[in-house]
């Protein structure tokens, strides 16, 4: 009992951290702030005092509106004096005046000195790929448009509605979003904005494609979900059930909410 009570100490001080980095309550907490906190993140590492942490709080650049602790934390006391906590969180915040959501991997130190903890080391880990592959984009260079990252965008009327297709029936998962206008999936290594346009449906032609291993197997999944197939009439080629087959290939279609066409391709799976 006494062991869990320790720990639920270490995991309440955490959200008490967090609660004054919401309000911007420095006095609060600079009181959980140890004399010098090593802070490391995506950036780098630093060792900051008391007042460079105030002045990381008051900055315009970033503000947190919400945070979530995803499950519970793992907590171990190094001794009675010294614990550490570590716990995924999600956070949504404004940087730069847009607004952003990420998951995180994040990991405190505690130590108690006289009494009272302060928080001595603070780590946080965005969650995804352990090689960075899953990031939006890479940073902008001077190379040829041929070298730059390129990005498939999705009109779409309403974007609820077409955030249940791509997040519950294509599986996709968003890494950003901009109000209620954007939102960034990841597919891959590659990504695909979808974003609200009075010009929804009005393309014709095939918008995204995505090259499987089993088209079988991945239409028998998108049909289970309720998704229908279309079928055109084209040159060179055969329909087998909902997959047009030609020489070397093997193609299925099919249509977002707004109709926007996409399709599934597997260049060995033909004969």
């Amino acid at each position: 009992m006494e062991q869990a009570q320790s720990e639920r100490e270490i995991i309440n001080l955490e959200h008490a951290y967090w609660r004054a980095i919401q309000e911007q309550d420095v006095d609060a907490a600079m009181e959980m702030t140890d004399e010098r906190c090593v802070v490391t993140g995506a950036q780098g590492y630093a060792s900051i005092d008391r007042d460079q942490f105030a002045k990381m709080m008051k900055s315009e650049r970033w503000r947190l509106h919400r945070y979530e602790l995803l499950g519970e934390p793992a907590v171990r006391f190094l001794s009675p004096d010294v614990a550490v906590v570590a716990y995924k969180v999600k956070e949504e915040m404004k940087v730069e005046g847009r607004p952003l959501t990420l998951e995180a991997a994040d990991a405190s130190t505690w130590v108690r000195r006289d009494g009272r903890w302060r928080c001595a080391l603070h780590t946080e880990s965005l969650v995804g790929d352990p090689f960075g592959r899953d990031r939006v984009s890479r940073a902008p260079t001077d190379e040829p448009i041929a070298a730059q990252d390129a990005v498939a965008n999705l009109a779409v009327k309403d974007l609820g509605r077409a955030r249940k297709f791509y997040e519950e029936t294509l599986g996709l998962k968003p890494v950003h979003e901009e109000d209620s206008e954007v939102v960034v999936y990841r597919s891959g290594n590659s990504t695909v904005n979808v974003y609200r346009s009075d010009y929804a449906g009005t393309n014709q032609a095939t918008a995204v494609t995505w090259t499987v291993g089993n088209i079988e197997e991945a239409v028998k999944e998108l049909q289970s979900k309720g998704v229908t197939f279309e079928h055109y009439d084209m040159p060179g080629t055969r329909l087998e059930g909902d997959i047009h087959v030609s020489p070397g290939m093997k193609v299925a279609w099919f249509k977002d909410p707004d109709g926007n066409i996409l399709n599934l391709i597997s260049p060995e799976g033909g004969q």
